[in-house]
């Protein structure tokens, strides 16, 4: 009798494997088996970044100073909220004249560990978001994009965890989904608001979805949305990103602006694709040498000034002349295709801009995958291809770090490694063959709508 009864649970337990999909499992179980590892084992989180983050978030909450008035910081204030919030969350204040260092070290430990559980929580947010989005585009990419996220940042553990770039990745991807949803929910204009909240929130924390918004309220505009109401959701994106920043002028003034004079002023990083091509004209003799500006490492040479004009006008260009094409588009620009081609943008202006960061592939990547699954056509060639571009990008960026081949030397300047500059070469070189790659698919796909 024990067996008979116990028979239909096995049968069950049979039929609920059978239905389960094997991809999207898998795609799970990797995901969590690489957070556990890295949260585990790996001895980040707690890198530079997120040390820099803890120190500033002690000095601002346990040292009652005002953020941009007292002190600088380089982000927006949801950045700075995000940074500050496992302070709040400690009852207990550091009275750094009172504690030892080793008291010192375990506050900021505690500190960097909460931050480490945000980011946490904004990459499982991520994974999540994209089966959502996958499952919209087509019944492939509902496990494409989440296997290909969980691949790809396996190789990021150095940054996923340590910096702010993932909580981005999570601003972007939410806002997208909501966009989804206003196409095809009947609420769809409840869901159209979300994403231009979500839009205005994330250029609150870091300004990139400023990109999105043109593209957005075109299509918007296209689909038939009054003037009024395109109007209200306008002024929701701005109270959104502006907003945060308003809260500090009374008591910081128009110092809390200056965020956007900070990055105004950046050079042209080593980093960047342009600092790429000007340490390849150092083999030729061009002259070039690097400075420490802007806590981070600046080129500065013949080709710097021209360079910093192309770098600030290539953007605006690439912007104009999507723009452009957009609006030839017509009544077919429709909100999906906003979605590509302000990633599309998005995935440029990291090819043109003056400053690229190592961490900038926690929220370039997952966006180019979207991009990829939804204007790839079904063959493996297409994904051969940028697999392997992104896998270059991803270990040139993640595990052979251009910090550790520059030393501080007299002043402001810095002494490069010989090999930095065939690094950055190749890095440049794989960031460019994954946007040429996309753009080129992009391209096929959408011949003949903008006529």
């Amino acid at each position: 009798m024990a067996n008979a009864r116990q028979r239909p649970v096995e049968m069950e337990l049979d039929e609920l494997i059978a239905r389960l999909p094997v991809r999207e499992t898998l795609a799970v179980v990797t995901f969590l088996a690489t957070r556990l590892w890295w949260l585990t084992s790996w001895p980040h989180p707690g890198g530079r970044p997120a040390e820099y983050f803890a120190a500033k978030a002690l000095e601002g909450i346990d040292k009652h100073q005002l953020v941009y008035r007292d002190f600088v910081f380089e982000y927006p204030p949801l950045a700075w909220w995000w940074v500050a919030a496992p302070r709040w969350l400690d009852y207990r204040r550091v009275a750094s004249n009172a504690l030892s260092a080793e008291q010192a070290s375990a506050f900021r430990a505690w500190t960097i560990g909460l931050f480490s559980l945000e980011l946490f929580v904004a990459d499982v947010a991520c994974f999540v978001l994209l089966f959502f989005i996958g499952g919209r585009i087509s019944a492939r990419a509902r496990w494409i994009l989440p296997a290909a996220y969980a691949l790809v940042t396996m190789g990021q553990p150095r940054w996923i965890f340590d910096t702010l770039d993932i909580g981005l990745a999570m601003f972007f991807l939410a806002a997208i989904a909501c966009w989804i949803k206003a196409s095809e929910a009947e609420a769809g204009a409840h869901w159209a608001l979300a994403s231009y909240l979500l839009l205005g929130l994330g250029a609150s924390y870091k300004i990139m979805p400023v990109f999105f918004l043109p593209f957005w309220l075109l299509a918007d505009w296209r689909a038939g949305t009054r003037v009024g109401t395109l109007a209200g959701r306008l002024a929701v994106f701005t109270t959104a990103a502006v907003g945060p920043f308003l809260l500090y002028v009374p008591a910081a003034g128009w110092k809390a602006f200056d965020v956007f004079r900070y990055h105004g002023e950046r050079g042209i990083n080593v980093e960047s694709t342009w600092g790429g091509v000007m340490l390849a004209g150092s083999w030729f003799g061009v002259p070039c040498e690097a400075i420490e500006s802007h806590m981070a490492c600046d080129l500065v040479g013949l080709l710097s000034t021209p360079f910093n004009i192309l770098a600030r006008l290539g953007p605006v260009a690439a912007m104009a002349a999507l723009l452009y094409w957009c609006w030839q588009c017509g009544e077919r620009f429709t909100r999906r295709l906003s979605i590509d081609v302000a990633i599309l943008l998005l995935l440029v202006n990291a090819v043109l801009a003056n400053v690229y960061c190592l961490y900038y592939a926690n929220w370039l990547l997952p966006l180019a995958l979207v991009l990829a699954c939804d204007t790839f056509p079904p063959r493996w060639q297409n994904w051969t291809v940028l697999a392997l571009w992104i896998v270059a990008l991803v270990y040139l960026s993640d595990w052979v770090g251009l910090s550790d081949w520059i030393r501080k030397s007299d002043g402001p300047h810095l002494k490069l490694n010989p090999q930095i500059a065939v690094v950055s070469v190749m890095r440049s070189a794989c960031l460019v063959g994954v946007v040429a790659t996309l753009g080129w698919a992009a391209k096929s796909r959408w011949q003949g709508l903008g006529r």
